[in-house]
């Protein structure tokens, strides 16, 4: 009796199968567009970037991703003139740390507390913290933007908002580091840190700012998935 149940599920099984709609056929156009698919998944790597100023503009330079934003000649322009803003900004407020420098009586000191020592040593690392993504996604920007020049409407001037955020969040770094190697009192090493960290996130401060009407910044999603690393310096032909 087991083997009679057994041998009409099996039958039953097999029939079922047989129902089943086959697989459809795909001409070479769909099979090759799929296979390049799951070539840029499984190969290439997303280009992730954040949601500040300099990305911004970075992305609106990237012409696959500007098609996807739906955007404009003018929407580029606005993005590049608010990154020149933002890095002018902080370019200025640095320059008038660097001018504080110039009184002799700001000198860089040991502290007379190890206490204040501590603070200094803390408020740095917290620093370098805060500002090594803004560095390493200049980094990524300039390097993205030499090894992928053809994917770009202006590929010099996408390299150069990478070059700005490196140097802002470089020097905005170096400022912070001497400026508090200069003060002998540890509440004066913990507010002074507040104050210089903000500088490094301006670009932060100006894209949140922005209107919800904003073009980049209300079709960001729709960009997201269109960067790919395709290229890496060791594969690159230079006799091209």
């Amino acid at each position: 009796m087991k083997i009679q149940i057994k041998q009409a599920i099996e039958k039953n099984m097999t029939s079922s199968k047989s129902l089943e709609a086959p697989e459809p056929i795909l001409d070479k156009k769909t099979v090759k567009e799929l296979t390049n698919r799951e070539i840029l998944k499984d190969e290439y790597k997303e280009f992730e970037l954040g949601n500040d100023t300099y990305s911004m503009c970075f992305k609106s330079l990237h012409t696959v991703c500007a098609q996807k934003m739906e955007l404009l000649p003018k929407d580029w322009q606005r993005c590049f003139q608010s990154a020149i803003f933002v890095f002018c900004i902080q370019a200025l407020l640095l320059v008038m740390i660097n001018l504080a420098f110039l009184d002799e009586t700001m000198t860089i000191k040991s502290p007379t507390m190890v206490v204040t020592l501590g603070a200094r040593f803390i408020c740095s690392i917290l620093m370098h913290l805060q500002v090594e993504g803004d560095v390493r996604q200049g980094q990524k920007m300039m390097k993205f933007a030499t090894n992928h020049p053809e994917e770009f409407s202006m590929p010099k001037i996408a390299f150069m908002i990478g070059l700005m955020q490196f140097l802002g969040g470089f020097f905005c770094e170096l400022a912070c580091i001497t400026f508090l190697s200069t003060l002998d009192k540890t509440i004066d090493v913990i507010i002074k840190f507040i104050a210089l960290g903000s500088i490094a996130k301006i670009d932060d401060f100006y894209a949140a700012a922005l209107p919800s009407e904003n073009k980049v910044k209300k079709n960001a999603k729709k960009g997201e998935d269109a960067i790919f690393v395709s290229k890496h310096r060791r594969n690159i032909d230079r006799s091209e």
